[in-house]
Parts: C-alpha cells; structure tokens; sequence
C-alpha cells in the first residue's frame, strides 16, 4: 500500500510536471507569434489611421481643390470614388485588426460618403463643385456634427494601447 501511495504520488506529479511545461510551451510559442505579428498589426494600425485622415472632408476637399470647375455631381463623384479607392488599397489591413475596429472604419466610411450624398442632394441642380465642397465643408463645421473619421482613429488608437496594455492617452 505505501509502494502503491508512493508510486501514485510520483505519477501524479509526474503528469502535473508535464502539463505544466505544455502549457509553458504553448504560452512561448504564442508569445513568440504576437513578437512576429507586431509590426504587421502596428503598420496596418498606421495605414488605417493614414486612411482614415486622407478621408476626412478637409483633406479630401484640400486634394481636389475645392471642386473648381466642375459640377456639383461630378465632384461628387470624384469625392465617393476618392474614399472607396482609399478603402479598396487598404481592405487587406483588416488582418490585423479586431472585427469591432474594422466595423467602425467601414461605418465611418459609409457614414462619410452618406453625408456627402445628403449635402450633395441639398442643393440646387446648377450648383458647382465649389458650392458642394463649401457645403461639406459648412455641415462639417458646425457644432455638434463629429466626422465620422474622427470614431475611427480613436477606435484604432485604443486598440493599438490595448494591444500595448497601455493606456489610450499614450496614443492620444
């Protein structure tokens, strides 16, 4: 009975030895995949943010000078086509990041080009292209209207301090 006790014990030890190193191993191993990730997640968290203020109606009516002689629909067009061209060159970033933040870039997105469809449509029919980046850039500036692109960076940046385990204002 003490042989059988004693033999039982080693055994058992034995066995919570071996459990022990695998789960050592396993959490060397996952730490040496997120070592290998980080960068990837780190400049797809960069090109997302560069996505994201590339879009905002402020740049996008700076890139394409204010719509100077052009119609209100065909700078609208250029505009839409603009932020999905953005969009298309930076689809495959969504490796990187998490289902919720890649959510809340697309929303932000469509959230963006909806607007710029509704200023658009607010207007008369002979407006120019001047009229509707003036108008975009009017319903942008007044108080209480956010853009869109702005939910975005901060989703981006609080996942990448999460990722970190520091806190969001180091990213702010």
């Amino acid at each position: 009975m003490v042989a059988y006790l004693i033999l039982h014990t080693f055994l058992s030890n034995q066995v919570k030895l071996k459990n022990l190193d695998l789960a050592m191993s396993t959490q060397v191993i996952e730490m040496e995949a997120k070592d290998k990730t980080l960068p990837a997640r780190f400049q797809a968290y960069e090109r997302l943010l560069l996505l994201l203020e590339r879009t905002t109606p402020y740049q996008l009516v700076a890139r394409y000078n204010g719509g100077n002689e052009m119609t209100s629909p065909e700078y609208q067009l250029l505009l839409i086509s603009s932020v999905r061209t953005e969009l298309e060159h930076n689809v495959t970033q969504q490796l990187y990041v998490s289902d919720e933040t890649w959510t809340v870039i697309r929303t932000a997105l469509e959230e963006l080009l909806i607007a710029i469809n509704n200023v658009a449509r607010a207007l008369p029919s002979e407006a120019t292209g001047r009229d509707l980046a003036n108008a975009i850039l009017h319903y942008y500036g007044q108080e209480g209207v956010i853009t869109p692109n702005y939910v975005g960076i901060r989703q981006i940046k609080q996942e990448a301090a999460q990722f970190m385990g520091t806190r969001t204002s180091a990213f702010s």
